[in-house]
Order: C-alpha cells, then structure tokens, then sequence
C-alpha cells in the first residue's frame, strides 16, 4: 500500500541529496525504496528503481550508479 502511495503523494518520503540529488526515498519499516519521478505525455510517472535494507541501500545504489556511469 505505501508504494501505491506514492502516487497520491501519501507515505514518508524525502528527497535525496548529494550525489543522490533527483530522486527520493520511500520508507517502509526497515526498507527504503528509491524512486525518480518524471513527466511522461503531461502525467506524473514515478519509477521504483532500488529497494534494500536501510542499512545498505544508498551505499550499494551510489556503487550502482557509478558503476553504470563508467559503463
């Protein structure tokens, strides 16, 4: 229920910053999902694009996506 949130802009989320900077975070208990939203033919598209645990999730997406930048 809380990602079908999202698109009602319900849940607790945040904007990301840094590197990160673009996308936001979903929490869900011990969970966080990265999201990035974007306009596609005038509606809001909001696409999950990693979730892990807390703990690991932004160290192991910021690995991801600079891994895809040296690809």
């Amino acid at each position: 229920m809380a990602i079908k949130g999202l698109a009602d802009d319900h849940g607790e989320v945040r904007p990301l910053e840094g590197s990160l900077a673009g996308y936001g975070r979903l929490r869900l208990a011990g969970y966080r999902v990265i999201f990035k939203e974007r306009p596609a033919r005038g509606v809001r598209v909001i696409d999950g694009i990693f979730a892990e645990r807390r703990a690991l999730v932004y160290e192991i997406f910021v690995r991801l996506l600079t891994e895809q930048a040296m690809e």
